[in-house]
């Protein structure tokens, strides 16, 4: 029978310690890693009436007549998406009988956008989907994607 020193069994314990850390270490998953532009909305978002009241939240300092935090009229609006972008039109008369289509010829707001779809990215070697979301602008380019981008300062 083989008796074990202490030299011997130190170091099978912290051979132990070693591979118990290793293996608990692989054993996490890393999750999902989000890659999209932060101020994605479906498109599915923008149905029905809105309250819109308009803003300024920065101005030049010469101007006279704004100042930040100017606020303007609350109107009720709803929303029409276009190619290139987003208009908020009055949902109601200003004056009533005066519009045979109530709201369609005055817009309150005009945003630009971009349509993009959010998806899985994937390997192009094999074809498997990965952990990381991205924006897709090429397939769903256009009205057909499901979601939208405002693009600021357009």
């Amino acid at each position: 029978m083989r008796i074990m020193t202490l030299e011997t069994m130190m170091k099978n314990v912290s051979l132990l310690a070693a591979t118990l850390a290793l293996a608990s270490s692989c054993a996490q998953s890393v999750g999902d890693i989000n890659r999209t532009q932060p101020d994605y909305y479906p498109k599915s978002y923008f149905t029905g009436e809105w309250y819109s009241r308009p803003t300024v939240i920065r101005t030049q300092y010469n101007q006279a007549m704004f100042f930040e935090g100017a606020q303007g009229d609350m109107d009720k609006v709803r929303w029409e998406l276009q190619e290139t972008n987003l208009v908020a039109y009055r949902s109601y008369e200003y004056l009533p009988n005066t519009e045979p289509n109530p709201g369609s010829h005055t817009p309150v707001a005009i945003f630009g956008v971009t349509h993009l779809d959010v998806q899985r990215d994937y390997n192009p070697s094999n074809g498997i989907e990965t952990n990381v979301i991205v924006e897709n602008t090429v397939e769903g380019a256009g009205l057909r994607a499901r979601g939208l981008v405002t693009q600021p300062g357009a």
